[in-house]
């Protein structure tokens, strides 16, 4: 089924998408200030709750997409592949 004719993104396309979303715009926000931001920093860029933003980096971390101690600011660091 294509967009076209009514297919609508599953749950599983929509996180895909959202954490494709996260990383783009931590590695943005190191091209552009020289350092990684602050959970509220990407809530704030990504129009999203920082909570929300705190359970991605979560998920991505466990997948190995990225380094991050939660409890320090600025710990965010992509992982290179």
């Amino acid at each position: 089924m294509t967009k076209s004719s009514g297919w609508v993104p599953g749950p599983l396309v929509q996180q895909a998408e959202r954490h494709h979303q996260v990383l783009a715009a931590i590695q943005q926000w190191h091209d552009t200030h020289g350092l990684p931001p602050t959970v509220r920093e990407l809530a704030e860029v990504l129009g999203r709750h920082h909570s929300h933003v705190h359970f991605d980096l979560m998920v991505l971390k466990a997948q190995g997409f990225l380094t991050w101690d939660a409890g320090l600011d600025r710990t965010v660091r992509l992982v290179e592949v």
